[in-house]
């Protein structure tokens, strides 16, 4: 399997697609299908990477005391990714402002 180099952007799409589904009040939403939606976005992305970006953001999550959970959770997150997930909730802020 080729390794792939994930882009700022990539990253953030990941933390803001992640954010709006795990606030969003949508109970027919599965992680499954959050992937697949970012599999589709983003096809040059196996989806286990993607779902292993969605542990990395979760584990930024539960660092900043967002989640309590600890299940599945990938601590070797990038320096790349905590800016994209800075960056994520600042823009969805601002969105619902």
């Amino acid at each position: 399997m080729i390794s792939h180099n994930w882009t700022f952007e990539e990253d953030l799409l990941c933390c803001k697609q992640y954010l709006k589904f795990y606030y969003s009040n949508d109970l027919d939403k599965s992680l499954v299908s959050l992937i697949r939606n970012l599999s589709l976005k983003m096809p040059k992305i196996s989806s286990g990477s993607i779902r292993m970006k969605i542990n990395n953001i979760r584990y930024l999550m539960h660092k900043y005391g967002l989640i309590k959970e600890t299940n599945s959770l990938l601590e070797n997150y990038s320096l790349q990714c905590q800016a994209a997930f800075y960056q994520a909730i600042k823009d969805l802020n601002e969105e619902f402002e």
